[in-house]
């Protein structure tokens, strides 16, 4: 009897784990290509990052061989905002700051680098050079 019971307590049990993961797969956008990919060096993860100017970022980095970077103030955003108005969280939006800094990694952001990133309709300074420019981004030696 307890055989009897303890495979169908298995059974149950595998039963509600794939209930579980059809569910995680359903709410989070799995894709099997990110699995397949997830150890590729070429391979840049669109489903997770879906901003264009952090794709962009990592590629301007990458192409001037910068191991260190800094960003403009439009990109980091302001502090103590009145958060009341939609187009203020529109033009201080921290989750492109978090995702340019993490996507890029093991490139760091450090306050003390020369190299800039800045949003392409940003104003600069006119003591920094341009070395290149992206379709969102610019990338500037200050």
């Amino acid at each position: 009897m307890k055989s009897i019971f303890k495979n169908k307590l298995n059974l149950f049990l595998f039963f509600l784990l794939v209930i579980n993961l059809i569910y995680i797969k359903n709410i989070s956008y799995f894709k099997l290509e990110i699995i397949k990919n997830s150890f590729n060096k070429n391979w840049i993860p669109i489903y997770s990052i879906y901003r264009p100017e952090v794709i962009e970022s990592k590629y301007l980095l990458n192409k001037h061989k910068i191991s260190k970077f800094n960003v403009s103030q439009k990109i980091i955003g302001e502090k103590d905002l009145d958060f009341s108005s939609a187009n203020t969280i529109k033009a201080t939006d921290l989750y492109t700051y978090f995702r340019i800094v993490a996507y890029n990694y093991p490139i760091r952001l450090d306050s003390q680098s020369k190299y800039f990133l800045f949003f392409l309709n940003e104003k600069t300074s006119e003591k920094c050079k341009e070395l290149d420019k992206g379709k969102y981004l610019k990338l500037l030696i200050c």
